[in-house]
């Protein structure tokens, strides 16, 4: 007993709903055992006959489709104005008939290609072109034919000689009269038409196709009499039983005169009735499963909500917070539901403070490093500096004081977090100057900046560090003549900010893991500066690096572009600052 109770409480509630259901059910089956033979065979003829309407709705489609490839391409043959003309044209050398007719041999034979099962295609024409293998015929050729007078003058014609398919078409503007009428002959393989026939792989199921002379084109069952009994079914497209012996339906194949007919044997569906040999067999097994149904549907309906709060609980899981479910009801089910989606919004809350607590450490952790400098010290400093280089004329000294000042201007930004791109320009171009008096000129920079993004925002301090890397780590262990290139473009409703050098490159080791890595020299490192971006901007937005040993390196930063509550209050903020 213990071991059955253990199965019972592992069992999912949904089987223990279901179990419950069955063996209440199992009590009432006994009485139910009145089920009468004519039902269930009515039940059967009308599954078996619903079955051939179907078999037969979806057989005249591909017919009435396969008729349709071949009807539009003979159609463009005969609309083709360059065919036209050549057709009406009266032909005086020899020369003019060989360009006509390898035109019309390329048309045809492309068209062939095109169209599957079509063995030629001719045109039939009073032109003097000339007659020239299958592709080019006289018109007294077709006229002797024994299906000429069922050819129409404007559509297209479907026609069988008791061995092949014809698809007959006249030309545009061919005339009216006998005379000078011209048409396209496409011969189709009969074996076209059967391979379609084949889709009917149920057994005791026969199709005929029948031409309008009443020829027999297709036929997969090979019933006696064909057209007899085709000639018996009074309507189209409706089922027919002849005489308790067959079952038919018929239609005519779409843009034809051809007549399709499908036909079972009613006494081969009759047949499937004797499969239920014992009527309580089948009352119980019925019932048993009316019963089994209703219990799935039942006991879904009941478990619906703890699905729901299963489905929320794995999407927590996978890290998306969203309560998806709700519910109002005062039962088990509601209480829980309820309870969860207060944790839920306590998560939320936790995050959200925890975010807002790690955008104000990384704001803390900037204006820390600007607050090293004091500013009024430093600027007065420099600006002796530049006083005392002019005087003595010394330009290169004066110079580089200055580019120091720019430079610490626009890094400390009067303390705030934000800048624009120009400010940002303005600062790596003040720290490259000075970089370059300190490396003698060891290597060159090149600057290609969109001016439309020069007062989109940018968290200050973004680019200078990736500067320094591309220098001291890229540069300075380079013996190439060295190369910076700095890029900014607007990319839809982004700025692709890219730094590349020609510097030693990163090894492949450190290059994957090089974003999650601190700065080893207590500097603002890359780390850092990608974080920043998407702390200010989102998750979607950042900086991705490419690196090859020994030929250089080529940091993206990707940011959206944003002007800020407006482009003058950026002007403000970014006073003194000169153009690219």
């Amino acid at each position: 007993m213990e071991r059955i109770g253990s199965f019972f409480n592992d069992m999912s509630f949904k089987s223990k709903i279901l179990m419950a259901f069955i063996f209440i059910a199992l009590i009432p089956l006994s009485v139910l055992g009145i089920f009468s033979y004519k039902t269930i065979r009515s039940m059967l003829i009308n599954k078996e006959t619903m079955y051939l309407e179907a078999t037969f709705a979806q057989t005249s489609q591909i017919l009435d489709s396969t008729i349709g490839i071949y009807d539009n391409a003979i159609r463009s043959l005969c609309f083709n104005r360059q065919l036209i003309n050549l057709n009406q044209t009266n032909y005086t050398s020899d020369y003019d008939r060989y360009e006509s007719l390898n035109f019309i041999d390329d048309l045809f034979v492309t068209t062939q290609n095109l169209v599957p099962e079509v063995e030629y295609i001719t045109l039939f024409t009073n032109s003097n072109m000339g007659v020239h293998g299958n592709t080019v015929r006289s018109m007294e050729e077709i006229r002797s034919s024994k299906w000429y007078d069922f050819i129409s003058d404007t559509a297209t014609s479907w026609l069988y000689d008791g061995n092949r398919i014809y698809c007959v078409h006249p030309m545009l503007d061919s005339g009216t009269s006998d005379r000078n009428r011209s048409y396209i002959v496409m011969q189709i393989k009969v074996e076209t038409l059967e391979e379609i026939l084949r889709i009917v792989d149920a057994q005791n199921i026969s199709v005929v196709i029948r031409s309008q002379r009443s020829d027999i084109i297709c036929n997969n069952g090979n019933p006696q009499n064909a057209n007899e009994m085709i000639d018996q079914i009074p309507s189209l497209n409706e089922l027919y039983i002849d005489n308790n012996k067959f079952v038919s339906v018929k239609d005519y194949v779409k843009g034809t005169e051809w007549m399709v007919v499908m036909s079972a044997s009613y006494y081969d569906i009759l047949m499937s009735t004797y499969l239920y040999s014992s009527i309580v067999i089948i009352i119980i097994l019925s019932c048993f499963f009316v019963v089994f149904v209703v219990s799935i549907r039942f006991s879904k309906k009941m478990l619906v909500r703890i699905d729901e709060l299963k489905r929320n609980m794995a999407e927590v899981e996978d890290g998306s917070f969203v309560v998806n479910v709700k519910s109002s009801s005062k039962d088990e089910i509601g209480e829980l539901i309820r309870g969860f989606s207060a944790m839920i919004v306590k998560i939320n809350e936790l995050i959200e403070k925890n975010y807002k607590a790690t955008v104000e450490k990384k704001d803390y952790e900037l204006k820390a490093l600007q607050a090293q400098i004091n500013p009024h010290f430093l600027y007065n400093s420099l600006s002796l500096i530049n006083w005392r280089a002019l005087r003595i004329d010394a330009p290169e000294i004066s110079e580089l004081a200055r580019l120091l000042s720019d430079f610490y201007r626009t890094t400390l930004n009067r303390g705030n977090s934000m800048t624009i791109v120009r400010q940002e320009m303005l600062n790596i171009k003040s720290y490259l100057q000075i970089q370059q008096i300190m490396h003698n000129d060891s290597f060159r920079v090149e600057y290609q900046i969109e001016d439309m993004i020069g007062n989109c925002l940018i968290p200050n301090l973004t680019l200078q560090p990736l500067v320094e890397n591309a220098i001291v780590h890229g540069l300075e262990k380079s013996d190439a003549p060295g190369r910076l290139t700095i890029t900014a473009v607007r990319k839809n409703d982004d700025i692709h900010i890219v730094i590349k050098d020609n510097g030693a490159g990163i090894p492949a080791p450190s290059l994957e893991n090089i974003l999650e890595t601190e700065s080893q020299g207590g500097g603002y490192g890359l780390k850092n500066v990608n974080q920043r971006i998407k702390l200010f901007f989102g998750e979607e937005y950042g900086m991705s690096i490419e690196s090859v040993l020994e030929q250089g390196t080529v940091v993206t930063v990707r940011i959206p572009a944003r002007y800020g509550n407006n482009d003058r209050k950026g002007e403000e903020q970014t006073s003194g600052a000169r153009p690219f």
